[in-house]
This record gives C-alpha cells, sequence and structure tokens, in this order.
C-alpha cells in the first residue's frame, strides 16, 4: 500500500499544479468569462485528473508493477525522468494557451503543431513572445522546480526484500490489477458509458465557460487522432437539399459592361469595434470609415473563424472552419475547390495574391496555388529588407504600395487580394510613426490605425488611374482581436469583422440591416460582376434573401438566422438566444421556442452533413 500512497502524493501534486494554471488561465482571460462562479473550476477537477492519467501512463504502470524494482536507482532515475517530462508538457501547454487564448478564444487542438510547423514563424518569432510573456515561463520554471522539490520530497525507504514477498506476489497482484481499473475509471471521467470528451466540458457551465473547464493537454490529446471529418447522416441524400444546397446561379438582367476588376482586401485583426463607422464608438480607422459612408455594409458581417489560416479559405473559396484542423493543414488540403480566383481566371482575369509575410507563413503561398492564382507576392518577391518589420514580413505602408504600383501596370480585367500584417502581434509599428499614432487603451490600436493609414496612402496611390473608376473593391477582416467589451466579447461578438463593398461612382451605397459571413463574399462578388455559370459555394450571395451564417469551436456550432443563435454541442442544441432583445446572450430561451430550435437544427445538420460529404469525397466541384 506504501507505493499507491506514493503514488497519489505524486500526482496529487501535478493535480495542485494544474489547478494554478487553471486559475492563472481564469484570471489573465477573466473579461472572456462573466461571472463563471465555482461550477467551472469544480467541473474542471474531471477533466484535469483524466488528462493527469493520460500523461503518466507510464509513470503509473511502472510505479504499480507488482516487482521490486523501484530498489534500483537506475529505475528510480527512469521513473522521475517519466514523471518530469510529460507533466511539464503539460504545464506549458496550459501556460501557452492563457497567452493564446485572447487570440483563438478556445483551448488549442492537436492542430496546433501543423501550423506551428508552417515556414519558420515560430523559431522566428519565439524570442519575441518569450519577452512578452516572461512572467508566464518564469511561472513555468518556478512550478517544474517545485514538482520536482516534491518528488524527491516524497519518497520511501526500501528495507532488503522480504524472504516472504513471492509468496504475497498474487496479493501485488490484486492491488495492482485493481489500482490500475481505478486509473482507468478516472481517465475516461467517470463510470458513464463513454469516455469524456471535449464537448462535455459544455455539460454543466454552457458552451460559454468550455475553455474555462477544459485544459490544453486533454483537447490535445482529443483531437490527436480526430482531426479528420466523419461522415454524417443526419437525412437521406434526396432529403439534405431541402434544407440546404450548394448549389449557386445567379442571373442578372444587364451584366456590367465591361467586366469590372476585382480588389480584396483582408485586413488582420481589423474588429468591427475598431471601425467606428460601424461600431459608433471610438474609430481607430478615420479612413476606413469615410469609405464605408459610400460602401454597402451589414447589421451583422461575421467572420467563420478565429484564425488567419482558416478565414483565408472561407473568403476566397467560400469553405467554413468547421472541424478542429485549419483547411491549409488539413487532410482535405489537396482537394479540388472552386475559387474566386480560378472562376474569375476561366472569365480571363488575371490574378494576383499579396502577403507580406515570409514566404510558407500560414501555407498561404500554396494554398494560393491551389485556390489557382497566377501570381504570388510575399516578402521574398518584395525584395526589400529595410521594409522588415523584424517579426512578421513587410510593413503594411510600403507593402500596399508595391501592391498599388503592380496593379497600375496590371492588364485588365484583374483579380487581387492583399493581406495585410501590420495589426498583429508584437503590435510594432515603423520607427518614423512613433509619435504619429497616438496610443489606444489596447496596443493594437496604434498599429489599427498605423494599417488605416496605409490604406489611405494605397487609395491615393491608384484613385487617378484609368482602372479604379471599373473597379470592386472588397474590404474585410481575417478574424478578431480580443475584447474587453461585453458585447465584442461574447460568442457572437467574437466573430464581428467589417465586410463592405465598394464602388466608386457610389452605385452600391446602403446600409443593409441583413447578415452576411466570409463565405458569402465569393458568392456576392460573382453575382455582383454577372458570373451565370453554376458554381458549388457552402455560402450564398448576399444580394439573396435567407442568409444566415456559421462558425465553430471546441466542438461547438453556432448557426446565427432570422436574429437568432443557435448553439449546438454533440449532435444536440445547447442553446437558442434571441439577438434581437438579448445582444449579450444573457438568457437561454432553448426551452421557450421549440420550433425556431428545430427548424435552425434541420438547417445545421444539412450543412454539417453536406460539409463534411464534399470534404470527405473531394466533391466541392461537383453537384
Amino acid at each position: 500500500m506504501k507505493k499507491i500512497t506514493l503514488l497519489l502524493q505524486r500526482l496529487g501534486i501535478i493535480f495542485m499544479l494544474f489547478t494554478l494554471t487553471r486559475v492563472t488561465f481564469y484570471l489573465a482571460n477573466s473579461t472572456y468569462f462573466p461571472k463563471p462562479g465555482i461550477a467551472p473550476f469544480l467541473h474542471g477537477i474531471r477533466f484535469d485528473l483524466a488528462t493527469i492519467v493520460f500523461l503518466n501512463i507510464p509513470f503509473i504502470l511502472l510505479s504499480l508493477l507488482p516487482l521490486p524494482l523501484p530498489r534500483y536507482k537506475g529505475y528510480r532515475w527512469l521513473l522521475a525522468i517519466l514523471y518530469i517530462l510529460p507533466n511539464a508538457a503539460g504545464l506549458l501547454a496550459n501556460l501557452i494557451d492563457t497567452a493564446y487564448f485572447p487570440f483563438s478564444l478556445k483551448r488549442s487542438t492537436a492542430a496546433m503543431f501543423k501550423i506551428a510547423g508552417l515556414g519558420d514563424d515560430t523559431l522566428r518569432l519565439m524570442p519575441q513572445f518569450l519577452r512578452d510573456y516572461w512572467y508566464l515561463l518564469l511561472l513555468l520554471i518556478l512550478m517544474v522546480m517545485g514538482m520536482v522539490f516534491f518528488y524527491r520530497r516524497s519518497t520511501i525507504s526500501y528495507r532488503p526484500l522480504p524472504t516472504r514477498y513471492y509468496r504475497n506476489l498474487w496479493g501485488e497482484i490484486s492491488i495492482f490489477l485493481m489500482s490500475c481499473l481505478g486509473f482507468l475509471v478516472l481517465a475516461r471521467g467517470g463510470t458513464q458509458l463513454r469516455p469524456i470528451d471535449v464537448y462535455n466540458a459544455a455539460d454543466q457551465t454552457g458552451a460559454r465557460n468550455m475553455a474555462l473547464v477544459l485544459n490544453t493537454p486533454f483537447t490535445i490529446i482529443k483531437t490527436w487522432n480526430s482531426l479528420t471529418l466523419q461522415e454524417k447522416h443526419y437525412f437521406p441524400e434526396e432529403e439534405v437539399m431541402r434544407y440546404y444546397d450548394t448549389r449557386r446561379q445567379y442571373k442578372m438582367a444587364e451584366p456590367p459592361s465591361p467586366e469590372p476588376n476585382v480588389v480584396l482586401l483582408i485586413l488582420e485583426s481589423f474588429s468591427r469595434e475598431f471601425v467606428g463607422f460601424l461600431s459608433q464608438r471610438e474609430s481607430y480607422t478615420p479612413f476606413l470609415d469615410s469609405l464605408l459612408e459610400h460602401s454597402w455594409t451589414f447589421r451583422y458581417s461575421l467572420a467563420n473563424a478565429k484564425k488567419s489560416i482558416e478565414a483565408l479559405p472561407a473568403i476566397v473559396s467560400s469553405i467554413p472552419a468547421l472541424m478542429d484542423d485549419a483547411y491549409i493543414t488539413s487532410a482535405y488540403s489537396s482537394n479540388k475547390i472552386r475559387s474566386l480566383a480560378n472562376i474569375l481566371k476561366s472569365k480571363g482575369y488575371h490574378t494576383s495574391f499579396f502577403h507580406g509575410a515570409t514566404n510558407g507563413s500560414m501555407g498561404f503561398d500554396g494554398f494560393s496555388r491551389i485556390a489557382g492564382f497566377d501570381t504570388y507576392f510575399g516578402r521574398t518577391e518584395y525584395g526589400d529588407e529595410q521594409d522588415f518589420d523584424g517579426s512578421w514580413g513587410i510593413w503594411d505602408e510600403p507593402f500596399l504600395q508595391r501592391w498599388g504600383s503592380f496593379l497600375n501596370k496590371e492588364e485588365e480585367p484583374f483579380f487581387s487580394a492583399v493581406f495585410t500584417l501590420s495589426s498583429h502581434h508584437p503590435f510594432h509599428i515603423p520607427d518614423q510613426y512613433q509619435n504619429r499614432f497616438k496610443e489606444g487603451p489596447r496596443p493594437i490600436h496604434k498599429c489599427i490605425r498605423y494599417t488605416d493609414y496605409s490604406l489611405r496612402r494605397f487609395f491615393d496611390t491608384i484613385k487617378d488611374k484609368p482602372w479604379y473608376a471599373h473597379t470592386l473593391f472588397v474590404i474585410t477582416a481575417d478574424h478578431t482581436f480580443s475584447s474587453t467589451d461585453p458585447f465584442y466579447s461574447n460568442s457572437l461578438g467574437q466573430y464581428a469583422i467589417p465586410i463592405a463593398f465598394f464602388k466608386p461612382d457610389g452605385s452600391l451605397q446602403k446600409r443593409d440591416t441583413g447578415l452576411i459571413q466570409q463565405i458569402d463574399i465569393m458568392p456576392t462578388i460573382l453575382q455582383l460582376i454577372g458570373h451565370t455559370a453554376t458554381f458549388n459555394a457552402f455560402g450564398q450571395s448576399a444580394l439573396q434573401p435567407q442568409n444566415f451564417a456559421i462558425n465553430y469551436r471546441n466542438q461547438t456550432y453556432q448557426l446565427i438566422q432570422n436574429h437568432h443563435l443557435l448553439q449546438w454541442v454533440h449532435d444536440r442544441p445547447k442553446a437558442l438566444y434571441n439577438l434581437s432583445t438579448d445582444s449579450l446572450l444573457l438568457h437561454n430561451i432553448l426551452n421557450k421556442n421549440t420550433s425556431r430550435v428545430d427548424s435552425m437544427a434541420n438547417l445545421l445538420k444539412a450543412f454539417i452533413q453536406t460539409y463534411n460529404h464534399k470534404l470527405i469525397h473531394n466533391d466541392m466541384e461537383g453537384f
């Protein structure tokens, strides 16, 4: 029994450290969990215990073996290594998410290893991250030191082996098997039929507090072999299209002549909250505000994901992020897809994609080729390291100027997209502008002001060119930035971005009371330029009625339709909110409007079934 007591003491140390990381996680991100109460912390114990058993399987088994091996020094060193390394890695993962959560708003999954392996961003930016989050590194060092200290203190003395030891071997084996059974129950999270999974974090506290209940090693372990999609069969094949169909074909009485150029601007971390014209709050984007006054804007304009790597396929190919892996790094990244680039290329457009980051960053260069862009232009093609920001790539102002020069020489019609980068951690701006753009409450605010100024300079460069007058400009963001505002930090506001369509003649100026999402950008552009052929897209044109929006995070789907938001976890509805009367999402009316729930659930299930099927079977081009 002494070895069991010793084992429990050592695992108890890990449990206390995991609890400390959860408290740290909450304190650093408390604005995202308003009034959580004690329930998420108590519910999180179940997940911590399961994770601790997973991380320590070799250590537990070797500590409990009914053999006198711990009496040997080499064996005790092996046990120490098996104890310290996995648990230190688990603590590190929790602390990484403490810093990363405001950017992703979810616990990291196994996909983080794929994203970290793209390009050399991780290694290049590591020194900056260590400087910015030194206090978390210090906490990790102290916790590991504490873990080693208490491990060495929790020991037992080994006397000479009793002569009757092997006579009691069957008793030792019985204790070993019973102990293994107990740890198995902990690893499963209880004696229920199925082991606990990520979605169970919402069982007691709702989807809002899932990240507080979970721990990062748990979500990594649970998604390690589940990054691929599973076929869903909610409806018979012939019935699913009653609720949702990806076929798109739009007719126009008089298609525009000549076919307009298309210029797409994707702005890094430009939350709707920062844009005063849309948020009706303090503005950090005076030039963008002036442009939006003459644009087609929407009451609800939403991102489909929370990461740049997930946003690009949504915007240019109408593919939302509805799985734990990003599409670009997923098993489906080589699928044949339709995109703005290859559709417009088939109509005679010259296509190009500009991103000032180091080539290979987030796999954008590879995806641009899959999407059919003729030209990719990154930091390498820019060719002037004097404009390198020292972290991500080329500063926005000079890069947008180079883009403008390229467009001024481009043969028409053309489609060109740019993805900015200066409004990104570590939130630096060029030295010559340090005193020009005032600081805001958050470090990103001066970067937003700088990128807005860069946009002004870009438009000044192109506004007198012949091609400008017959060009459709589309402006959006990749995702939001973290917010302390109750509206922009809830599960709807976390996706609120600007999406706008601008034509210099003012013909698109409109304040739309409806809804648009990133995957609607591609079909909307195609209808606006007069594309009449049939194509596949998960989104639909904003010129059509019955628009909706969908997103996914931590195994929770959200569907927004007709001023209602439905949350769906593990094939069942978890919450319904009326956006017209409850913008802060405080009152769950799931049991008060069953007809609304049923209607939205049918659409959501049909969407998921279609999405999974088309990606699994490489059927994005089929009908």
